[in-house]
This record gives C-alpha cells, sequence and structure tokens, in this order.
C-alpha cells in the first residue's frame, strides 16, 4: 500500500501533486532529456532513422516475428512504409525476412545478431546520463537510491526493461 502523502493526497485533493510527484518528475526529465541527446548522436552514428529503431525494438530479442502487414499494424505505418523500413534494415543485415510457415507467399520479420547489438549501442549511449547522475551524488544518496531501485526493479515490467548482458 502506498503513502497516501506520497500521492498527493492532502487538503488540496487526491488530484494535487505531491513534492514526490515533482521530484520523481523532475529526476525522469533530467536523465530523459540527457539520454535523449545520446541517444540521437547514436542513431546518427549508426545511420538510423526513428521508423528503423522502432522496427528494430518491436524485433528485439526476438520474440516477434511479425508480417509486413502486422508491423505497419503495431507501428501505424502504410504497408509500403514498413516494407521500406524492413528493406533498409535488411540491406544492412540488421534483420531478415523469412519464408512465412503458414503463408508461402508472406515473410516474417527476424532480428539479425547484427541487429541486436545496434540496439544494444543505442541503449548503452543513454547510460551516459546515468554516470553523470551516479557523479553528481554524494556515498549516503547513492546507497539510499540503490537499495530503493533494487526493490523497485524486482517487479517484472521494471525487470523487462534491463539491457541483455553484452555479448
Amino acid at each position: 500500500m502506498v503513502d497516501n502523502r506520497l500521492r498527493g493526497m492532502s487538503d488540496t485533493g487526491p488530484d494535487a501533486v505531491s513534492e514526490f510527484d515533482e521530484n520523481l518528475y523532475a529526476l525522469i526529465v533530467y536523465l530523459h532529456a540527457s539520454a535523449n541527446r545520446d541517444l540521437i548522436e547514436q542513431l546518427i552514428a549508426e545511420q538510423i532513422n526513428y521508423s528503423q529503431l522502432t522496427l528494430l525494438e518491436l524485433l528485439r530479442g526476438g520474440h516477434r516475428r511479425p508480417t509486413i502487414r502486422e508491423t505497419a499494424a503495431i507501428l501505424h505505418m502504410t504497408a509500403a512504409g514498413a516494407s521500406r523500413t524492413a528493406a533498409a534494415l535488411a540491406k544492412r543485415g540488421l534483420i531478415t525476412r523469412e519464408p512465412d510457415e503458414t503463408d508461402y507467399r508472406g515473410r516474417r520479420l527476424m532480428i539479425t545478431t547484427a541487429g541486436e547489438r545496434t540496439i544494444l549501442r543505442l541503449h548503452q549511449a543513454r547510460y551516459r546520463p546515468i554516470e553523470q547522475l551516479r557523479d553528481l551524488l554524494d556515498t549516503e544518496e547513492l546507497e539510499q537510491l540503490a537499495a530503493a531501485l533494487e526493490r523497485v526493479t524486482k517487479r517484472p515490467a521494471i525487470a523487462a526493461c534491463r539491457l541483455p548482458a553484452a555479448a
């Protein structure tokens, strides 16, 4: 059960923003803004556009093997746009287009090892601001934050966002 003081429950009503909310938001914005800068620099270095990034993210881990039509629906693109995006990634060896087992005309998209390494490099670019934040904190703050993060990141939805171990 979350302490109501942390949810903003006070004399100002249930929709009030608490100090906890404001502080967490400030931390998220700091990390997000800094990480996005580094991610954009890495996207430029990798010569990956946003559509290609979203397709690689969709395929990351090999759990999904969508068709072009399924990819278009998931990423809110036209089939032609999804096809162009897949073709560009396939040309670079980041994904493959394998025959569909149930529809001989169809193809299923799969990420390659090179595609997985590319995604890993893109995610690693987002670590720099975390390192900078760590340098800003004193030992006591680091210990408190580490203890809180250890408990929170045990939740499956959060744990699923961890980067895989580097190969």
